[in-house]
């Protein structure tokens, strides 16, 4: 219900505040996580008709520490089990998030020792490299960490609202 009235306000205010405008006269787009803007190293950009974000900014703010192979071009996001892992738990991720420049496939996965579960999931516009910042689609970060994620063209602003992550129910 909250996602409908939503996107009901958004379409209200796209028709009231853009108008005429060019895409070059349009207004930076804002990130809000938790009702708070994100500021971001690069500005969000709009590619295919599709919004991007900066991966390492989001995910960061989202507690994930980001690693980038660019031999493989993949672009790695975890979070370690615990606050302060051990010798122990060092190989135990709560999430581990992997995607590649071009490639619109998402896994996530998760280990426990001895054994890893993954998902696979296919994004709306693969990982893209701009200005050597890495762009993701919205759904890269709904679909990873399982946070709501709203688009509001009207107003050019993405909203992230972080909620626990579940594991396969």
């Amino acid at each position: 219900m909250k996602k409908i009235i939503g996107i009901v306000l958004c379409a209200a205010m796209f028709a009231g505040l853009v108008g005429g405008l060019t895409a070059a006269e349009q207004p930076e787009i804002s990130v809000y996580l938790n009702g708070e803007r994100i500021e971001l190293d690069a500005p969000p950009q709009i590619i295919d008709n599709h919004p991007l974000v900066p991966m390492r900014a989001i995910f960061e703010a989202l507690g994930f520490r980001v690693e980038w192979d660019g031999e493989t071009q993949k672009i790695y996001a975890y979070r370690i089990a615990g606050d302060h892992p051990t010798e122990e738990t060092r190989f135990v991720f709560d999430l581990l998030i992997e995607m590649q420049i071009g490639n619109p496939i998402l896994t996530t996965g998760w280990a426990i020792p001895a054994l890893w579960m993954e998902e696979h999931t296919t994004l709306d516009a693969p990982p893209q490299m701009v200005n050597n910042r890495i762009f993701v689609p919205l759904n890269a970060v709904s679909e990873a960490t399982g946070a709501d994620v709203v688009w509001c063209e009207g107003t050019r602003t993405v909203t992230i609202t972080t909620q626990a992550r579940q594991h396969h129910e």
